[in-house]
């Protein structure tokens, strides 16, 4: 027999955990069915899908579709499905902030979701060039005036800050084309690395004091508390168009590069690869 995707018929069918998913966004398209069943074994195979807390993959082109979390494709804020704010374009290729009023909240908060000095931020950008910003974060000052940090800031000048102060991030060196995949990982107090498209661009190994986010981390945008004490507010808008994010445990060099590989034949699967 011709077999034209494995992943769709080894073992009998598609995943299930590919297929929770799908049933959830009511996706149905052979294109999208067989690139999302891909991602999930092969994630699988490499030992990330333990890793990954909240995946989106941006399928299915609509608001609608695009706010499940591939991990746990239920409609509750427990489990991390997406609530859009501001202006957004939804399309195939992704979902793209307007740069100015666009965020999305993931209702994952890293001091209550994440171990200490152990997370992953990542965040699929379609767009080369721009005043990107942060496309993915969260930042809240703490009652003893210093930051709690968790974002990307996917930018020529940019760095990871993952659980760290501002002076214990890794900076993104040598990036001139934002269109790319961003994960900023820490493995250890002592090791934050940034990866562009799977590979190290920087990284610190300076010792980080624990600092998680007390609020939920948001897409598009940094969500922010700049007061140890005051409302929540939203900045640093970014107008990269989102093919993909996750946020979960750290991940070493080797399971970084693994998990660009498989977001890279993901969205080559959909015609939208950068």
């Amino acid at each position: 027999m011709f077999i034209i995707n494995p992943y769709r018929f080894a073992g009998g069918g598609i995943d299930s955990n590919a297929q929770a998913f799908l049933t959830a966004a009511g996706i149905t398209d052979p294109d999208i069915v067989d690139a999302i069943n891909g991602l999930v074994v092969g994630l699988k195979a490499d030992g990330l899908w333990s890793k990954i807390q909240a995946l989106y993959p941006m399928v299915g082109g609509t608001a609608s579709t695009h706010k499940w979390n591939l991990k746990d494709p239920r409609d509750l804020d427990a489990a991390f499905r997406l609530t859009w704010n501001g202006s957004w374009t939804h399309s195939a290729t992704g979902a793209k902030p307007d740069g100015s009023t666009a965020w999305a909240d993931t209702y994952f908060v890293p001091s209550s979701r994440q171990s200490a000095f152990n997370g992953h931020c990542s965040y699929y950008s379609r767009n080369h060039y721009g005043s990107p910003n942060v496309p993915i974060g969260a930042y809240a000052l703490h009652t003893d005036g210093n930051a709690l940090l968790f974002q990307i800031n996917a930018n020529p000048s940019g760095n990871s800050i993952i659980s760290s102060l501002t002076t214990e991030s890794a900076a993104f060196t040598g990036v001139t084309d934002v269109a790319a995949f961003f994960i900023g990982s820490r493995t250890a107090n002592n090791s934050v690395i940034a990866y562009r498209n799977g590979i190290n661009c920087g990284s610190n190994t300076g010792t980080a004091s624990d600092r998680r986010p007390t609020i939920a981390v948001a897409l598009g945008a940094r969500r922010a508390r700049t007061t140890s004490s005051g409302p929540l507010s939203v900045d640093l808008w970014s107008p990269l168009e989102c093919a993909g994010a996750s946020m979960g445990a750290g991940l070493t060099p080797t399971e970084s590069a693994n998990f660009y590989t498989r977001m890279q034949a993901f969205n080559t699967a959909l015609s939208r690869q950068v």
